[in-house]
């Protein structure tokens, strides 16, 4: 099920719009964001929206009454859909350095290095006007309307204290609402480009074990939007089998790493991730919380310690590739979840990314054996970090790390013994298959490099006990363009078999060619 459909109204349910519209004082609105403290947020996201609730709740706690609803309406609206959000254009403004006192019992009043720097990026809002809006259920609504506009009262700044707000809840068509063909439409969208922070069922849960901890909010789950004006992918595009929202890392190390280590990085990555795993859950059980039952689709192994079966999470090591400097080494990772992730995966990554341990911090994996450590990439980040040099749509593909195949090509050889390319574009035909894509019509096979920067297959590492399996590069064409990312083969979900779009002046394969 994706995360769009989470909380959706029973079939044959009555459901009517419900909108949260946050009125400014001001059209200078200051707001940071989660990952780049000097770049503005804009629109503010719904999960920004949902921990301002949370605050307000808990101003409530001398009366219990107030307090047990507000609480009720703030577990319902964690399990609705991620919101429709309507903004006006804005023009980001250059940000201001202040300098604020710590809060720190070390810096004594008046002590040296007691004034800190602190951006204040923000925007200025064609329209001060910022709209939430649902599909939900009626008689949810009517349960919980009350208790909802009495926590929007109560709001009176969002985003920063200077941006004074007036809340309002109602129950209208948005399009029907004055000012409607001012605005922009973010619509949540698996294939969209723009990432906004949303609520996902336990967020209200995991905000308040923060706060115990004496840590700050975390980023939190993620959700794919795209714009209104944005360009509409071509109609015969084809869907990948993955989540167009892209974690990525940029790894930090003493030593230049080549990418022909993705395999065992990926799973030095995955180490710390499962290690956060068994922590949180051992936390949750002390703390009598609901426990995520399906390590598996984390450690990519069952209880009984055979590979687990089906979608599961994907860590991706990424290369400096493609272009006439490339040296192929590692820049950083990139995390994808399958589209048929549920709620309850995309919640447990999501807390895994941002700390499960209680001594974590935020976005920071240390990994072991000398690897380094990985930090959340930034806007700056390279070019081979970004979600568009892997996204497409596209119909020509190339291998950025080699596919490894599932099965040996056993038969089909030459006379020397090798493999011959018939029999290796027969088994990377099946692999498509296996991996969820749809046949490719041509298909060309190498052991050596195909793109700038780029090693030949057989010097990517296999980190594995046993036989190694076969491992080529590849260049695809396929009938429709796909949408990525696309992972490939028997090591997808460990960094081997990624591809990318052709890039600019490598030769495509020409409709003539012989599959």
């Amino acid at each position: 099920m994706p995360p769009e459909a989470r909380g959706a109204a029973p079939a044959g349910a009555t459901t009517v719009p419900m909108v949260i519209e946050l009125r400014f004082a001001s059209p200078r609105i200051l707001a940071a964001a989660k990952e780049d403290r000097g770049r503005a947020e804009w629109p503010l996201h719904g999960a920004r929206l949902f921990s301002a609730l949370v605050s307000v709740l808990h101003e409530e706690e001398a009366d219990p009454a107030v307090f047990t609803a507000g609480e009720a309406a703030l577990f319902w609206l964690e399990t609705l859909p991620s919101p429709e959000v309507q903004a006006s254009d804005a023009t980001p403004i250059t940000p201001l350095t202040t300098y604020v006192p710590v809060n720190d019992a070390l810096y004594a009043p008046g002590a040296p290095g007691r004034l800190k720097p602190r951006l204040s990026p923000g925007v200025i809002a064609a329209l001060p006007l910022l709209r939430y809006v649902w599909r939900v259920d009626r008689a949810g609504l009517n349960q919980h309307r009350i208790a909802l506009q009495r926590l929007l009262s109560r709001l009176s700044w969002f985003g920063r204290s200077s941006n004074l707000v007036f809340p309002q809840l109602m129950e209208v068509a948005p399009e029907q609402l004055p000012q409607a063909a001012q605005l922009r439409v973010w619509q949540p969208d698996p294939s969209g480009q723009h990432v906004m922070r949303v609520a996902r069922p336990g967020r209200l849960t995991r905000l308040r074990i923060l706060y115990a901890d004496g840590r700050p909010t975390d980023r939190g789950p993620l959700a794919a939007y795209r714009r209104d004006d944005d360009p509409p992918p071509p109609p015969e595009t084809w869907q990948g089998p993955w989540q167009a929202v892209w974690d990525s890392f940029v790894l930090r190390s003493e030593a230049r790493i080549p990418l022909t280590e993705a395999e065992p990085f990926a799973k030095a990555v995955r180490r710390v991730l499962v290690a956060r795993d068994r922590a949180a859950q051992a936390t949750a059980g002390l703390q009598g919380l609901p426990l995520f039952a399906d390590n598996a689709f984390v450690s990519g192994h069952r209880p009984d310690g055979a590979p687990a079966r089906g979608d599961r999470l994907a860590l991706i090591p990424l290369g400096d590739l493609g272009h006439r400097h490339a040296r192929g080494h590692l820049l950083g990772l990139a995390m994808l979840l399958p589209r048929s992730a549920t709620p309850e995966q995309w919640q447990s990554v999501a807390e895994l990314l941002q700390g499960g341990a209680p001594d974590a911090e935020l976005a920071d994996l240390p990994l072991d054996a000398g690897w380094g450590r990985l930090l959340a990439a930034s806007d700056d980040q390279p070019a081979g970090l970004r979600l568009q040099r892997y996204a497409g749509p596209a119909r020509d593909w190339v291998t950025t790390t080699p596919i490894l195949l599932s099965r040996r090509p056993d038969q089909g050889r030459n006379r020397s013994g090798q493999a011959t390319e018939a029999a290796l574009r027969a088994l990377l035909i099946r692999e498509c298959a296996l991996s969820g894509l749809p046949e490719p019509e041509q298909v060309a096979v190498s052991a050596h490099p195909i793109l700038p920067g780029q090693a030949a297959a057989r010097a990517f590492r296999q980190d594995r006990g046993g036989p190694q399996r076969w491992a080529v590069h590849a260049r695809l064409r396929f009938a429709v363009p796909l949408a990525g990312p696309l992972l490939v083969g028997a090591g997808r979900f460990s960094g081997l078999g990624l591809l990318m779009p052709l890039p600019e002046g490598l030769a495509v394969l020409a409709d003539g060619d012989a599959p």
